[in-house]
């Protein structure tokens, strides 16, 4: 009985921490996946600079992050999760944004609709489009000829 409790508790901590580990993981690899986009929108249009958001991960989007997580650990399971978090990050920091065609890639080989589904059930989508609006890029994308000019190739 006297080794029975810490070992529950550590079953119990255990995935919190892989998760935790994971979240942090996820948001360094967002972050500069959000950093290397600003930097292609603003070299396409460099008006957009003035109304870029602040899109660092603070804690409303770690929360969705882990909330995502969470989702892809029991539809997937927690390998599949893990390999996607390793993904991300090998491909967010190698990744050159040259066009918006590859961006897409760096999803991994989660199924696209699950990885929708996550990021709207979790508030990913909804607090992007509210920073997009609140700092005028949502307007400012609709002015004649940006989404051409970021859509173009190179």
């Amino acid at each position: 009985m006297k080794f029975t409790l810490p070992l529950i508790a550590s079953i119990c901590i255990f995935p919190t921490i892989a998760l935790a580990d994971q979240v942090d993981r996820l948001a360094a690899a967002t972050d500069i996946l959000s950093a290397k986009m600003t930097a292609f929108y603003v070299s396409r249009v460099p008006e957009l600079a003035e109304v870029m958001p602040d899109f660092t991960v603070d804690a409303e989007m770690r929360a969705a992050l882990a909330c995502t997580l969470e989702i892809y650990e029991a539809e997937i399971g927690p390998a599949a999760t893990e390999a996607y978090v390793a993904s991300v990050e090998e491909e967010s920091a190698a990744l050159q944004i040259t066009d918006l065609t590859g961006v897409g890639s760096v999803l991994g080989d989660i199924d696209e609709a699950l990885v929708i589904r996550a990021m709207t059930e979790c508030g990913q989508i909804e607090i992007a489009m509210r920073r997009m609006q609140q700092s005028g890029l949502w307007e400012a994308m609709q002015k004649p000829g940006v989404m051409e000019a970021l859509m173009a190739g190179e």
